[in-house]
């Protein structure tokens, strides 16, 4: 090896040596950033001393630490995952931890996007849905039992949600429909993407005037009817 060739070698050895200290580095960092910014969302316009602010981002950590050890993934995931389910308004740090624990669980076990998970779990409160962890294992099963993967259903039954509460959908049997719906469309569709949108459309065409214009138009009054 010529002298040029050794120190091209010692070079890039110390430039990649260097590159994965620095990512050693930024991860911690990046994650004490995510932290501090979640515990003053969590947090902001309480009147809090900056002892009691210290305190509830260590009791953050805590929680986030604890859905990974049970749940599986990284505490970068998971603090998203918190942020989501704060920012929504829905939670506080006083009781996001057992959300928490299920969307970075499920989301874990399933491939999905820890923060996809989290704003499912934000949008079944508004489904009427009381047990979470039940909501999640029906788009689970029903993603196993179909093309239409949770890992899809966490992109787009949050979506789905909102259009079809406008037109009477709710609950665990409206949420078992929506995922029926979700695997039918994949039958038809050439990704999950198309199917998923495809949903949508559906609802929203079934909340629209023109669809109840039509049906008015078709159904005749008889009488009797109510």
């Amino acid at each position: 090896m010529s002298l040029w060739q050794k120190g091209t070698a010692v070079t890039g050895g110390t430039i990649a040596g260097g590159m994965y200290f620095s990512n050693a580095l930024q991860k911690p960092r990046d994650y004490d950033q995510q932290l501090t910014y979640i515990a003053a969302t969590a947090t902001g316009g309480q009147g809090m001393t900056p002892e009691a602010r210290l305190a509830a981002r260590g009791q953050l950590n805590e929680y986030i630490k604890a859905a990974v050890r049970g749940g599986g993934g990284t505490r970068e995931d998971a603090a998203e995952a918190a942020n989501t389910l704060i920012a929504s308004g829905k939670y506080e740090l006083n009781n996001v931890a057992p959300a928490l624990n299920t969307a970075v669980k499920t989301a874990f076990a399933t491939g999905a996007m820890a923060t996809d998970a989290a704003t499912l779990t934000t949008r079944m409160q508004d489904f009427g849905i009381t047990d979470l962890q039940r909501g999640h294992d029906i788009a689970v099963r029903g993603g196993q039992l179909g093309s239409f993967e949770y890992k899809d259903m966490s992109k787009w039954l949050a979506q789905q949600m909102a259009a079809a509460s406008a037109v009477g959908y709710s609950g665990e049997k409206g949420l078992v429909e929506l995922v029926a719906m979700n695997q039918v469309a994949m039958k038809t569709a050439g990704t999950a993407d198309e199917a998923g949108n495809n949903v949508v459309n559906l609802l929203a065409k079934l909340s629209s005037r023109e669809f109840s214009k039509s049906i008015s138009d078709a159904v005749i009054a008889q009488s009797g009817d109510p």
